[in-house]
C-alpha cells in the first residue's frame, strides 16, 4: 500500500482556551501539509463536566454523567474522571470528522504534536509511505512499542532508504496517528464505552498487544470477553517516528487535571494524577484508575443514578444563581473601582489596568458607577465592550446616591465580585506587572488572608486603600463599616478587624504602587479638613475596637442599592436575540424582556438594517455576524453563564415569561411555545402540521422563533456533537433531536405577540444565501492572502518616529533603551509595541511596517542604547527606503551559520541542510536596527520575511530566512555602522566606536553592557564632556 502522507487531510485537536496551542502546533505541521488540508477540531474540555460538591470537592455533573451512561459511553458502577473521559470523547469527535469527510486516510493530531527529524527523509522521498498492505491504523509519533516484521510484509520502497514498519505491541499517547476508515470505526468501537484512558484501552484492541492479562481484564469489564476479527486493530509504525509531542509544550491532560483538583471523598490524586479509590472497593491497579460511582453519590448525598425527576417542584426563581461560565472556574482577583466624578482618572488607568490583567491572567475588574455624573456608564459601553465580552470587565451601575459615601460604595461594588480575594482599586490606581507578582506571591497557599502597601512615602496621598482582602473574610466581617460617612480610615478600620480576628497580614513592596498623585479639592477637601477628618475617624474606630465589635453592619442590610443593575448580568436568564431585518421591532423586544435578564443580540441584518446605538447600549452583549447565524445562535446560549436560556426570533414579543422558565425548571429537555412532530413519511416537508398531543404537551421539536432550556444541557449536548455540517434551514430540529427525548410545549392565552414582518421570507433567503456564499468564498481564499496584509490602511500619526518591541520578559530592558533615548533625544517620538511571549513577540517584530504609527520609522531593539542626535539618520530615506545593517561579531556570513555546531539544535536538521546548499558568502543581515519608509514595497518587503519565518519554523532566527530573500530578490541598504553598532561578547577585543545607536549582542549581554560602559567614558572624557553622567 501507497500513501502520500503530505496530502493526506489532518483533523488537530485543540481546546478553545488553548489557542496558542493551536498556533504553534499549526504553524509546524503547515511546514508538511497542505493549509487546506488542516482542519481544527474542537476538544471537549474535562471542566465542562465538574461542578462543586460537598466540603468543596469537584465532582461530576450528574446529568452531563447520566447522559453519557445512557449513550452506552460510560459504564454505570466504574466511572473514569471527567478530564480523560473529555480526551477520549475529543478523539471520537475527531474520528467523526474524518468518516464524515468520505476521505479513504486521514491523520489525528493532538495539538501538542510537531514534526519530528525522520519526516525530512521522507519528504526527500516524495512524502511517500509504504505500510502493509493490511493496516488500519498507523502510529506516527514516539513512545510505541513495537517488534520486526517479515521482511516481505515491510513495504519496498521505505525499506530501501531507511523507513521500515514495525508491528505494535503497546506504547502511550496518541498525538498523531493515519487511520483508514475501517480503523476509524473499530477504534470508536473500541472506546465504548470508556474505562480507561484512550490510548491504553485503544492498545488492548491492537492484534499485537502483549499484555494479554490486562487486555483480558479490561475486555471483561467492557463485556467484551470474546471478541471477532471484526473487533481486532491491525496497527502498524515506522522504526523512526515521523511526529513527536513539543517538549516545550505542557500536557493539556495534566494541566486540566490539576486545575480540577479531582477528589472523591477520602480519596487523594495521585502525582502521576492517576485517583486513588475510596472505601472498601478495589481500584484499578493499572496506569489507568476508575472509582466506584456509587461511593461519590454517598458522599453527596440521597442521589440516585437512575432518578431522572426532580425530587421536588423546581421554580426558576429558585435556581441558584451561576455567576461565571458553566463549568469555568472563579477568578482569584476582583479589582473593585467605585467611580463618581473621576471620569478624568478612569479614562488614564483601566486601558491600562484591563491590559495588566489581561497580561497576568485569573483577574476581573469589577467596576461601579455611583450615580456618576460625567457620562461613566455610556463611555465604558463605548470603549470596552470587548473587555466586558471576554470577562475582563464587569459594570455596575446605580442612580440612587446623591453624594459619595465610601464605605456603601466599597461595599457595593464588592459584593459584586467573585473572586477569592477582593481588591479595592481606586480609580486614579494603575496596576502593574511588579505588583501582580507581589500579589500573586502573597496570596499564595496559606501565606495571606489580607494585603496592603507598607505604608512609607511611595503610598502617602492615595496608596494605602488598596486593601487586599480574601472574600470569605470580608463578608464575615460585615464588609466596609457604613457608620462611616466621610473621607479616610474605614480602610484602616477593615485591615485592624481582619487582623483582630486572627487574618494573616502581608504587606507589599511600595515601589509597586503606582497613582495619579491629585489634590485634596478632588476629594472634595482641604489639607486642613483631611487632617481633622482622619483624626475624627480614628478616634471612632478605636472607640468600636476598645468595644470588641470586630463586625461591622450588624443587623442590618450593608452594600446594597435597589436599582444596581450589572453587565454582564448575574441573573438566571440569558435570552439570545437575533435581529434578521426587523429592526424596528427590536426596542419593543428588549423592553419586554425580564431587567435582570443578560441580553445578547446577534445582529445579522444586511448594511442599512443594523441595531442602532442607542438599542445596542441596552444589551450585555452584541455581536456583529456575517456567518452562520442560526448555528451560532445556540453557541452563544450554551456559552452564557446563568441558569436557563431563551433563543428568540426577532418577529414576537412575550409578555410572561415566568410559565416557560417555570417548565424548564421541571425537566431537562427544551421548552416553548411553539412545538410540531416530525413528518417521517415526507422527510422533503420536515414538519406533519402540529400534531402534537395537546394533552401531554409534548413534541419532537420546539419550534426556533421562542426556545427555552437549561443552559448546561444545551452545553451537554452540543459538546458531544459535531456542528460543523449544520445547514441554515431547520437548525431547530437538529437542535431538538441531540437531546434524544420529547420536548414541553407550553400554551398560555395571548401571551404571545405576532409583530410586523418587514422582511418577506424570500427576501430574507436570498439574503441569506448570498451572505453564505460570499463567507464562503473569504473562508477558501483566506490562506492564499497574508493576514497581516488585511489590517487596513497605515493610521501614521506622524512623519518620523522611534518604535520598539517587547514583550513581558524584555520590558525591563526596553525601558532602559527608551530612557537612553529620552535622554539623547528629547523631542523624537517613541512608540513601544506590546507582544505576547514566544513566537508572537517574533510575528509581531516582523510586522513592525504595520504597527508603527510613523510614516518614517527607525525601529531598535530593546538591548539597544540610544546616545546620540537621531535626527539625520532619516535623511538617508530619501535615498532608499530600507536600510540595515550587516552582522559584524562572530556570524558573519550564511557559511558560518550553517556549518556552526548549534545550528541543527536551533534550526532542525532539514533547514541546516538546506542552509548549506545556499551560497555560503551570503551576508547576514542584522535585524536589531532598521530604518524604513512605508511605501508599497517595503510591505511587501515585510510581508515575505514573514511567510518565510512562519515557513521555516519558530525555533528559527529571523535573520536566516532574511538571508533565503536577500539572495532571491536583493539586500537591502546598507545602515552605516554609526547607527547601528553592534558590541558583542563573542568579540571581546574589537574596538567600540562612537555611535549613534549601540545593539549589544551575544549570550553575555552583561559583560558587552560594561565594555562599552569603559569605552564610553574614555570617548566622553577624550572629548572634554565628561561629566559624571553617560
Amino acid at each position: 500500500m501507497q500513501l502520500r502522507i503530505d496530502q493526506l487531510p489532518a483533523w488537530i485537536i485543540n481546546l478553545n482556551r488553548s489557542q496558542d496551542r493551536w498556533s504553534r502546533c499549526y504553524r509546524s505541521l503547515s511546514g508538511v501539509f497542505r493549509k487546506d488540508h488542516l482542519h481544527r477540531v474542537t476538544a471537549v474540555d474535562g471542566l465542562d463536566f465538574l461542578e462543586v460538591g460537598p466540603d468543596s470537592i469537584k465532582v461530576w455533573k450528574t446529568e452531563i454523567l447520566q447522559g453519557l451512561q445512557k449513550e452506552g459511553l460510560l459504564l454505570k458502577d466504574q466511572v473514569l474522571d471527567p478530564v480523560r473521559v473529555a480526551l477520549c470523547l475529543s478523539h471520537q469527535r475527531a474520528l467523526h470528522a474524518f468518516l464524515e469527510s468520505g476521505e479513504s486516510w486521514g491523520i489525528i493530531f493532538e495539538d501538542d504534536a510537531c514534526v519530528g527529524e525522520s519526516m525530512a527523509m521522507v519528504m526527500q522521498q516524495g512524502g511517500v509511505i509504504e505500510p502493509p498492505d493490511d493496516a488500519e491504523v498507523l502510529f506516527l509519533h514516539d513512545r510505541v512499542k513495537s517488534r520486526k516484521l517479515d521482511p516481505l510484509m515491510e513495504g519496498s520502497v521505505n525499506a530501501r532508504k531507511g523507513l521500515k514498519w514495525r508491528e505494535v505491541r503497546g506504547g502511550i499517547g496518541l498525538e498523531a496517528y493515519a487511520v483508514s476508515r475501517v480503523g476509524a470505526r473499530k477504534m470508536l468501537a473500541s472506546w465504548k464505552p470508556v474505562a480507561l484512558e484512550c490510548d491504553l484501552q485503544l492498545m488492548t484492541f491492537v492484534a499485537g498487544y502483549v499484555e494479554t492479562k490486562q487486555s483480558a481484564r479490561l475486555r471483561g469489564i467492557l463485556g467484551k470477553e470474546s471478541l471477532s476479527g471484526n473487533a481486532i486493530i491491525k496497527a502498524y509504525c515506522p522504526n523512526r517516528p515521523l511526529f513527536q509531542a513539543d517538549p516545550q509544550v505542557m500536557s493539556v491532560k495534566m494541566e486540566t487535571i490539576h486545575r480540577a483538583a479531582l477528589a472523591v471523598g477520602n480519596s487523594g490524586v495521585r502525582p502521576d494524577g492517576a485517583m486513588a479509590s475510596s472505601g472498601g472497593e478495589q481500584a484499578i491497579k493499572w496506569e489507568a484508575f476508575g472509582y466506584p460511582l456509587k461511593k461519590r453519590l454517598e458522599a453527596r448525598g440521597s442521589m440516585s443514578v437512575a432518578a431522572s425527576a426532580p425530587t421536588s417542584k423546581r421554580r426558576w426563581k429558585d435556581a441558584p444563581v451561576i455567576g461565571e461560565a458553566v463549568g469555568g472556574p472563579k477568578p482569584k482577583f476582583s479589582f473593585c473601582v467605585t467611580c463618581m466624578g473621576r471620569l478624568d482618572h478612569l479614562m488614564e488607568t483601566l486601558p491600562v489596568n484591563l491590559e495588566v490583567i489581561r497580561r497576568f491572567g485569573d483577574s476581573e475588574i469589577v467596576l461601579l458607577d455611583y450615580h456618576s455624573p460625567d457620562g461613566l456608564g455610556d463611555y465604558v459601553l463605548d470603549h470596552f465592550k470587548s473587555a466586558m465580552q471576554s470577562g475582563l470587565l464587569r459594570l455596575a451601575a446605580t442612580e440612587m446616591p446623591d453624594k459619595f459615601r465610601m464605605a456603601h460604595a466599597k461595599n457595593v461594588c464588592h459584593k459584586q465580585g467573585r473572586g477569592e480575594f477582593l481588591i479595592n482599586l481606586d480609580a486614579d490606581h494603575f496596576l502593574n506587572e511588579g505588583y501582580m507578582r507581589e500579589l500573586s506571591k502573597a496570596t499564595e497557599v496559606g501565606k495571606a488572608d489580607v494585603c496592603t502597601f507598607v505604608y512609607d512615602k511611595q503610598v502617602y496621598g492615595g496608596g494605602f486603600g488598596r486593601v487586599v482582602i480574601r472574600r470569605e473574610l470580608f463578608y464575615r466581617l460585615g464588609g466596609y463599616d457604613e457608620d462611616h460617612h466621610g473621607y479616610g480610615h474605614e480602610d484602616i478600620d477593615l485591615v485592624e478587624r481582619a487582623k483582630r480576628v486572627g487574618g494573616r497580614l502581608v504587606k507589599l513592596a511600595s515601589h509597586t504602587a503606582e497613582f495619579i498623585q491629585h489634590g485634596d479639592e478632588r476629594r472634595g477637601l482641604t489639607e486642613k479638613d483631611r487632617g481633622t477628618e482622619a483624626a475624627k475617624w480614628e478616634s471612632f474606630f478605636k472607640a468600636k475596637w476598645e468595644r470588641g465589635e470586630w463586625v461591622a453592619n450588624q443587623d442590618r442590610p450593608w452594600g446594597v442599592v435597589d436599582d444596581l443593575g450589572v453587565r454582564p448580568g448575574n441573573g438566571q436568564l440569558t435570552v439570545v436575540l437575533t435581529n434578521y431585518r426587523r429592526t424596528a421591532n427590536m426596542g419593543k423586544i428588549l423592553d419586554s424582556i425580564p431587567e435582570d435578564a443578560e441580553v445578547v443580540v446577534l445582529d445579522n441584518a444586511p448594511p442599512g438594517f443594523e441595531l442602532p446605538v442607542e438599542l445596542v447600549r441596552r444589551t450585555s452583549w452584541y455581536l456583529k455576524s456575517d456567518g452562520n447565524d442560526l448555528v451560532l445562535r445556540w453557541m452563544l446560549a450554551a456559552r452564557s453563564k446563568t441558569e436557563f436560556f431563551c433563543v428568540q426570533d426577532d418577529d414576537l414579543l412575550i409578555k410572561n415569561w415566568e410559565p416557560y422558565l417555570d417548565q424548564a425548571a421541571e425537566v431537562d429537555t427544551l421548552v416553548g411555545p411553539f412545538g410540531v412532530d416530525l413528518n417521517l413519511r415526507e422527510p422533503g416537508r420536515c414538519y406533519s402540521g402540529g400534531s402534537h398531543s395537546i394533552q401531554s404537551r409534548e413534541c419532537d421539536v420546539i419550534k426556533g422563533r421562542a426556545v427555552f432550556g437549561r443552559v448546561k444541557e444545551l452545553r451537554r449536548v452540543l459538546s458531544l456533537t459535531q456542528i460543523g455540517q449544520v445547514g441554515m434551514n431547520n437548525d431547530d430540529v437538529f437542535i431538538s433531536s441531540l437531546f434524544k427525548a420529547k420536548h414541553h410545549v407550553v400554551e398560555v392565552e395571548d401571551n404571545i405577540v405576532e409583530l410586523a414582518d418587514n422582511d418577506a421570507i424570500s427576501k430574507r433567503r436570498r439574503h441569506l444565501d448570498s451572505r453564505d456564499v460570499s463567507a464562503m468564498k473569504f473562508f477558501l481564499e483566506r490562506d492564499a492572502q497574508s493576514q497581516y496584509e488585511n489590517w487596513g490602511e497605515d493610521a501614521s500619526i506622524g512623519t518620523r518616529g522611534v518604535v520598539l518591541c517587547a514583550s513581558p520578559q524584555y520590558a525591563e530592558m526596553a525601558s532602559r533603551a527608551m530612557e537612553s533615548l529620552k535622554r539623547s533625544n528629547p523631542l523624537m517620538p517613541i512608540y513601544c509595541h506590546p507582544a505576547e511571549e514566544g513566537f508572537a513577540s517574533r510575528v509581531a517584530k516582523l510586522s513592525m511596517d504595520l504597527w508603527s504609527p510613523f510614516q518614517d520609522t527607525l525601529f531598535i531593539d530593546c538591548d539597544t542604547l540610544v546616545c546620540e542626535d537621531l535626527e539625520p539618520v532619516f535623511k538617508l530615506l530619501e535615498s532608499a527606503p530600507l536600510y540595515m545593517a550587516k552582522e559584524t561579531p562572530k556570524y558573519t556570513t550564511l557559511g558560518s551559520v550553517a556549518n556552526a555546531g548549534w545550528i541543527e539544535r536551533e534550526a532542525g536538521s532539514g533547514y541546516a541542510q538546506l542552509l548549506r546548499k545556499l551560497p555560503g558568502q551570503t551576508p547576514i543581515w542584522n535585524s536589531g536596527v532598521i530604518l524604513f519608509r512605508k511605501g508599497e514595497g517595503v510591505h511587501r518587503f515585510f510581508a515575505a520575511w514573514r511567510r518565510r519565518w512562519e515557513l521555516r519554523g519558530s525555533a528559527t532566527l529571523d535573520q536566516l530566512p532574511l538571508a533565503e530573500l536577500v539572495i532571491e530578490n536583493g539586500p537591502p541598504a546598507e545602515l552605516p555602522p554609526y547607527w547601528h553598532c553592534q558590541v558583542s561578547s563573542q568579540n571581546p577585543k574589537s574596538e567600540i566606536p562612537r555611535a549613534a545607536v549601540y545593539h549589544f549582542m551575544g549570550g553575555d549581554k552583561g559583560q558587552s553592557y560594561r565594555r562599552w560602559e569603559m569605552a564610553r567614558v574614555r570617548m566622553l572624557a577624550m572629548m572634554g564632556r565628561l561629566n559624571g553622567k553617560h
